[in-house]
């Protein structure tokens, strides 16, 4: 792993283990990205992952603090979200989960969150 380009190992190896998990329905508990209803965007949290995928999040003790810091961070992906939608809707682009950044990069970019 050590050669450049090499990150692209580390992705199908992970990518291979998390397949085995469901395939072989293993409910392990890993750290995975997740649509968390409650905050309104993905957030990798650690997780049961199985034959269904992901079958059950892990609620793991936070401190105020921590708690705070993980609300932030969920707020700060919700808004690039919705900046993202709306920049999506301005150009007329639906938003279907047809998405991607060389579109994205194509259409001209994301201008910066107004400060």
């Amino acid at each position: 792993m050590e050669q450049a380009h090499a990150s692209q190992y580390g992705i199908a190896i992970v990518s291979a283990r998390i397949a085995e998990m469901v395939l072989r329905d293993e409910r392990a508990a890993i750290p995975i990205g997740s649509y968390q209803r409650a905050f309104g965007v993905t957030l990798s949290l650690p997780s049961i992952v199985g034959r269904t995928g992901v079958m059950s999040v892990l609620q793991p003790e936070l401190s105020a603090e921590e708690r705070k810091g993980l609300d932030k961070r969920a707020a700060s992906l919700k808004a690039a979200l919705e900046r993202v939608r709306a920049w999506r809707g301005a150009r007329g682009l639906r938003n279907n989960g047809d998405f991607s950044a060389v579109r994205l990069v194509q259409l001209g970019g994301l201008e910066p969150p107004a400060s």
